[in-house]
């Protein structure tokens, strides 16, 4: 399945609510771009972020802070403009906050 097709599908199970299936299809695209462009790649912050978001809402706080920890600190590497999303989604999991509503 290509790049595409997954976002979205991400974007339709995640519009639907149902994020253990819009996990799946973000984690398929995580691998690819993975594969593509290597594990600390920028091309990856967007898809962990997200993913993040995903895991949070479905209550998993433990692997949401440590994907977007990986998130942030690939954007620290790469000056990317998601540092302040990215840290605002840490604090909001750290504290238990909702990241997707």
């Amino acid at each position: 399945m290509n790049l595409v097709r997954l976002q979205v599908l991400t974007e339709h199970f995640e519009e639907l609510g149902d994020y253990p299936m819009a996990e799946s299809f973000n984690r398929q695209i995580i691998a690819i771009k993975e594969t593509e462009y290597g594990p600390d790649a920028s091309q990856l912050i967007p898809d962990l972020h997200n993913l993040a978001m995903l895991l949070e809402a479905q209550d998993n706080r433990p692997d949401a802070l440590r994907t977007a920890k990986r998130a942030y600190k690939i954007a620290k590497e790469n000056n990317s403009d998601s540092l302040g999303d990215i840290g605002n989604l840490i604090i909001e999991v750290a504290n238990g906050a909702r990241a997707v509503s």
